[in-house]
């Protein structure tokens, strides 16, 4: 892993973090594919830091939306 890209992942996980913190959300869309490594170190620092703990909706990439 460059230095480049574990600056970003970090700060991607403390932005997370932030928008937690701050606008509170009741729940959390999570994409499978990308997503949930980071979303698993955003959710163990809100509970530990935040006493938070969002629920998650988990979506596969591979399948689409529909209304």
């Amino acid at each position: 892993i460059e230095t480049n890209d574990l600056d970003s992942y970090s700060l991607a996980c403390l932005g997370s973090l932030y928008v937690l913190d701050e606008k509170n959300p009741d729940q959390m869309v999570c994409l499978l594919r990308g997503g949930y490594p980071p979303f698993r170190v955003v959710s163990s620092l809100a509970k530990e830091y935040l006493g938070k703990i969002p629920e998650t909706f988990l979506v596969p990439t591979s399948d689409f939306f529909e209304k």
